[in-house]
Parts: structure tokens; sequence; C-alpha cells
């Protein structure tokens, strides 16, 4: 059998995350962890048995890869990109790519011309509940309304979760993206128009609104809580059936003449939401076979959508 060997630069909790979602497939072969504190790198290779380097450029020297994953810090995330572009490999780089438009757009020019093929980890592509949503919408061809909610708050993601403030000010980028790329994943064609009713207005913002046109007749509206609580959830409408989830784990269905909803899918198992699937395709872009992964052009059109939304 075929084995991808895979590299992971980084040895934080999104790192340890892709190394555990990549040793539930037997095609997948961890080659080491770089890590900018190397006793961190250390600690992690330890717990899944493979080796630690102070830099890449080590970790090549010492072995042959096929792939790396990219989990380090999100300010770091686009400089290691960048450095990774000339390596003729395959790269999987958590996102957001960036913290703004501006650098995920030279990122996108430089790849253009790179040896290494770029691939950026929507995880959320990847849920039970979106595979089967996407595949229940297969067999239906009328229009799409999809109302996508929103839930930010940078003070918690300083004082909670830890974020530098820098990153905080940027959650539309670090975090709505993960939200937004619904309108993308979900609506067919191209935008046409995005209406923003409720604009962003930095620190005193508490609600963002808008409306999303795609020249399929597809549509979505968006509204962002901001500082404030509220859940996250995704709700489609068709003329056949309407969908939730909610939280975005599970995926529910309403039928028309009914008021029962069913259960379709629930994220179910040890290892987090969307890794799983998301590794196994990434292990099979590596071994050059077919596979799902988000392109680094796809990923740059959300955040494409992102700046039209926040207007900043």
């Amino acid at each position: 059998m075929d084995r991808a060997k895979i590299g992971i630069i980084g040895a934080g909790v999104i790192a340890k995350a892709h190394i555990e979602a990549l040793a539930t497939n037997r095609a997948a072969i961890v080659a080491g962890v770089v890590s900018r504190g190397y006793s961190s790198a250390i600690e992690l290779a330890t717990e899944f048995d493979t080796m630690a380097f102070r830099s890449v450029s080590e970790m090549l020297e010492a072995t042959t890869l096929d792939g790396l994953v990219i989990a380090v810090n999100v300010e770091q995330t686009a400089a290691v990109v960048e450095e990774c572009l000339t390596f003729n490999l395959k790269i999987l780089a958590e996102k957001p790519i960036a913290l703004d438009l501006e650098r995920a757009d030279r990122l996108v020019r430089l790849a253009k011309g790179a040896s290494s093929d770029i691939f950026v980890a929507h995880n959320r592509r990847f849920y039970q509940s979106t595979v089967k949503l996407i595949d229940e919408l297969q067999g239906i061809n009328s229009q799409r309304s999809v109302v996508v909610f929103d839930q930010e708050d940078p003070k918690e993601a300083i004082d909670v979760f830890g974020e530098a403030p820098s990153v905080a000010a940027k959650s539309m980028y670090a975090n709505s993206i993960h939200q937004i790329d619904f309108f993308n994943i979900i609506c067919r064609g191209e935008i046409i128009n995005v209406d923003v009713i409720e604009p962003w207005s930095g620190s005193e913002t508490r609600s963002v609104v808008a409306k999303i046109s795609y020249d399929s007749g597809d549509s979505g509206i968006y509204i962002a809580a901001w500082s404030r609580p509220g859940p996250w959830s995704v709700q489609v409408f068709t003329d056949e059936r309407f969908f939730q989830m909610a939280p975005v784990e599970e995926l529910s269905a309403q039928s028309r003449f009914t008021r029962v909803k069913e259960t379709l899918a629930e994220e179910k198992g040890p290892v987090k939401p969307g890794f799983e699937g998301q590794a196994h395709n990434f292990v099979s872009a590596c071994l050059g076979e077919a596979h799902g992964l988000v392109s680094l052009s796809e990923s740059h059109r959300t955040m494409q959508l992102i700046s039209k939304i926040y207007a900043e």
C-alpha cells in the first residue's frame, strides 16, 4: 500500500488535532513536527511517536515528504505558506490564510507560479452535516435561500480563549470565515451583489446584516451578533424541503406540508469534527489521487466575500 509522508508545522491544539485525524488513516505517516518552540515540538512528537525538528529545512533534509500541514498561530500563517511555496509539496494550511484581504491577494498571486499545491483547511466542509446537506440538495433544483447566523465577541476571544488583541480585532477573518463560507458551499454560481443592511462599525458594532445574491438565483442572508451571546446556525430554504444546522454539527430537515423534523446527520467520534474526512482527502491529494480539498483560490473567494460584507 502506498503511504503519504506528512510533516506538521505547529505544535498547538490544532496541530495535534490534525495528527489525530491523520492517525485514523493507515495510508498516512506523520514524519515529523516543527515548531518555533522546540520543546513543544518534542512534546507533541513524543506523544505520537515521531520526530521533532527545529525548522522545516531541517525536516526536509532528514526525510522525504509528500505533504505539509501548516497549523501555526494565525498571525504567522501567511509567512509560513510563502516559505513553503517552493517545496514542491502538497500543502494544507489552516484558515484563514491571512488576516486581511490584501495579504491573501498576495498569496494567491505568488501561488500561481509555485511548485507546491496549496489547499486550505475548511474543516466544516467535511462535517457529516455539511456533506449530507450537499448530498440532499443535489436532488432539489429550486432556488436556495440561505440564512447564516454568526456570533463574535472579541473580548471573549481575548479573555477566555487567549487570542491576541490583534487577532480578535480581525475576528471576521479569524473566526467568521467558518460561517460565511457556508454561502459559497451552498449557493450556486457567482456572487453578483452584496447589499450591506447593517454595516460593521468597529468596536461599536452590535450586529452586521447583509444580503448576498448569486447569478443562479440563490441568495443568502448573513446575521452576525457582535459582543452579544448567540448560537451559530445555518438554515436552507427550498421549495421542497427546509434544512437546519443548529448546531452546525447536526443536520435536520422538514418537508413541505409537514411539521415533523427529521435528524439526518450528527457529528460523532473522538476526532475534532470535520478533521477526519479532511485528513483522508489530504492523504489522497498527497498520493496523487482524487480529493475534495478546498483550493487556495476557493478559500480566497470566501475572504473576498468577508471583505464585501465587512467593508473595512
